[in-house]
């Protein structure tokens, strides 16, 4: 990303993250039923899996919103979701894109990150979301992007990382 962009961006989500008013709750995915999934498009195995993850969110009743940031122009997502990268943002960090503006407007339960790396897209993402509840990997100096945050391996395959997800969700009294 050009990196004054990527400053620009920085600094309106430091101003996000301090100044979103979003009320914030610890729930268990029982009673959630809005989800979104956020994830960086990092190949089809990935993909895949957060394909059959949001399919089993919709088995139990859940409303499921997925989007992918997209790292790379040559990179295309093969799931019809709906995708962001750093060309929807000007050069002083303004997000262009409709989409990305209405999903980040909306009031989910869950916002779901689904990466073992942040970036200044996924951060943005994250400070403006107006989930009761963000989830992801913990990442040192980000615990004010997350509500709860799992110590996962930099290795960890993507069917693990949605199974640990998963399963500690359920656990949450």
């Amino acid at each position: 990303m050009f990196s004054l962009k990527e400053t620009c961006i920085n600094r309106k989500t430091k101003h996000y993250l301090k100044s979103n008013n979003a009320v914030r709750n610890s729930m268990n995915i029982a009673s959630a039923k809005r989800i979104s999934i956020l994830y960086t498009l990092a190949g089809e195995a990935k993909e895949m899996e957060i394909r059959r993850f949001s399919e089993q969110l919709q088995q139990a009743g859940k409303t499921v919103e997925v989007i992918c940031c997209i790292p790379e122009k040559t990179l295309v997502p093969a799931q019809p979701w709906g995708h962001f990268s750093a060309e929807d943002f000007n050069f002083s960090g303004t997000l262009k894109s409709e989409m990305l503006e209405r999903f980040l407007e909306e009031d989910f339960d869950m916002l779901l990150h689904f990466d073992l790396e942040h970036d200044s897209l996924t951060d943005y993402v994250n400070a403006r979301s107006n989930a009761k509840m963000r989830i992801g990997r913990f990442f040192e100096g980000k615990e004010a992007f997350y509500e709860l945050m799992f110590m996962l391996q930099d290795h960890e395959q993507p069917k693990q990382m949605t199974a640990i997800f998963y399963r500690y969700l359920q656990a949450i009294h």
